[in-house]
């Protein structure tokens, strides 16, 4: 069995902080959230910057693919980087995922 920690959140040193305890207590991943409102940071560049300094599995708890929120070609562009630059500890999760607000319409 496998344990991934998924956390959202504006702190980013206790981010990392959390990221580092969950690679050393052996977690399989860690999934920072990505929210259309102000409560998180970036979570592309959340994850970015951890890459940089860990070995664990990395993503987004889930990325949106709403054109008005994010533009497709560019994102596809960020998880083949990191996926390369990581050597291959992204692990990409998508969907909807948003209130009606920020639907297409």
């Amino acid at each position: 069995m496998q344990f991934c920690l998924e956390i959202w959140g504006t702190d980013y040193e206790k981010i990392k902080e959390t990221c580092i305890l969950a690679e050393k207590l052996g977690y399989y991943g860690f999934y920072y959230g990505e929210s259309l409102a102000e409560i998180d940071l970036d979570c592309w560049s959340i994850i970015f910057n951890l890459s940089a300094i860990t070995r664990i599995k990395l993503g987004p708890v889930i990325t949106y693919l709403i054109p008005q929120y994010r533009n497709i070609a560019l994102l596809a562009k960020q998880a083949t980087t990191l996926q390369d630059m990581s050597k291959g500890r992204l692990e990409f999760r998508t969907g909807a995922g948003a209130t009606h607000d920020y639907a297409v319409q």
